[in-house]
């Protein structure tokens, strides 16, 4: 870990990455710079900040909690404290990378939703938390803007939870939604997508096809491309390190033929599926803790407090189908119980599952590098499914009850 960056104004990033990471980071840079000044930025600073954003999430839920009986409040405390204090959230907190933000806006995001659907504090505020929560979190990376169209459905499907902003802001809110996501994905700049794609091609599907040739036929790139067959689009021996085979093969890639191809070919779609799976069941990152002035070995992780992610590792560690299992057990069992339960929470908690299933499907297929950080998110939502079955399981059963609607003759008089 590097606790400390320098500022070197002569370098230039390649390309801009369109991100609300700079937004949430704000605050950060503007204490670095009450404190360091120009001479560096303290990495340490991103990690207050976004520890303060999860820390306001789980105060917006405490009353929530206190709601219940001793025994069941001491319950979720206790599984909410070992979940979120793992190093597997705490640990990314310190980092520029932008699934932090999204992690931190997702937060939010079930926090005032969990408070409108129980009617917890001021309607209108709730509202206004969710919309913008939701407005972030789909323009914190460009892989999860996509998550914009479950909540817009959610949105639509329950408007209760927007509807204090008035008419025309809730309208405005799910525009704004929409323009977010739609805008984050139209301006990802190639630069940013074509490795990816890369990877998946030339890493992956290339080396374990029977007939490579047919592949990149059926792909849209030249057979001479063939020679790059695992090769990864950062090393040397890549066709993207060569300027002129770069201007040659980068049009050619992209995401959405690589969405036609494992159409065409199931079989393939499957496999990177399940080695996705794979990869996230290791649950971490094999990212070091620790600065080098320890003396501990490179890449050394914290496992202090790790008891969530660790019973995870030593339950699906390397067992794709078994995590699989788990997905869909979670992600149908837990609406239904939430049906069962909480009827007007079971659209929130469906809107979760979809999140998930999107999540997985876009880190397992969309990239085949350092996949176990990409499927944090997927991770994340994962999680949260567990808690809140666990919730669910431990609140009072209720009757369910028809939302309000107005009278044809209320809306005659308006």
């Amino acid at each position: 870990m590097v606790p400390r960056y320098e500022v070197n104004p002569a370098f230039q990033a390649p390309f801009y990455l369109p991100t609300s990471a700079h937004l949430l980071l704000l605050p950060a840079w503007l204490v670095n710079q009450v404190f360091q000044g120009d001479a560096g930025f303290d990495i340490r600073w991103t990690g207050l900040t976004y520890g303060s954003i999860a820390a306001l999430a789980f105060w917006l839920v405490l009353p929530l909690v206190w709601r219940l009986p001793l025994w069941r409040r001491a319950a979720l405390l206790i599984l909410l404290a070992i979940v979120y204090v793992d190093p597997q959230y705490v640990a990314p907190m310190n980092s520029f990378y932008t699934d932090t933000a999204s992690l931190a806006m997702l937060l939010l995001v079930a926090a005032f939703a969990a408070r409108q659907v129980t009617g917890e504090g001021d309607p209108k505020r709730n509202a206004w938390g969710i919309a913008l929560s939701a407005v972030l979190l789909v323009s914190s990376k460009i892989q999860h803007s996509l998550l914009f169209l479950p909540l817009l459905i959610l949105f639509l499907w329950r408007p209760e939870l927007l509807r204090p902003l008035g008419r025309h802001g809730r309208w405005g809110a799910m525009t704004a939604l929409t323009a977010a996501g739609l805008g984050c994905i139209a301006s990802a700049p190639i630069e940013y997508s074509a490795p990816a794609s890369y990877n998946v091609v030339f890493l992956n599907l290339l080396p374990n096809s029977s007939d490579p040739l047919r592949t990149l036929r059926e792909l849209g790139i030249p057979e001479q491309f063939v020679v790059f067959a695992h090769t990864d689009a950062y090393q040397a021996g890549s066709a993207l390190i060569n300027p002129e085979l770069r201007r040659q093969l980068v049009p050619l890639l992209s995401h959405g033929k690589l969405a036609a191809y494992l159409l065409r070919n199931p079989g393939e779609a499957w496999r990177l599926l399940l080695l996705g799976l794979s990869e996230a069941s290791l649950q971490r990152p094999d990212y070091g803790n620790f600065t080098k002035d320890t003396g501990l070995p490179p890449s050394t992780r914290s496992e202090a407090f790790a008891f969530w992610s660790g019973a995870k590792l030593w339950m699906f560690e390397r067992r794709p189908v078994l995590l699989l299992g788990f997905c869909i057990l979670l992600g149908v069992g837990v609406p239904l119980l939430a049906w069962r339960a909480r009827p007007r929470a079971m659209p929130t908690v469906l809107a979760v599952s979809a999140m998930l299933g999107i999540e997985l499907g876009l880190s397992s297929l969309g990239d085949v590098k350092d996949t176990t950080r990409h499927l944090f998110l997927f991770l994340v939502l994962l999680d949260l499914l567990a808690v809140c079955a666990v919730a669910l399981l431990l609140a009072p059963r209720t009757v369910s009850t028809p939302l309000p609607t107005r009278s044809r003759a209320g809306r005659a008089r308006r």
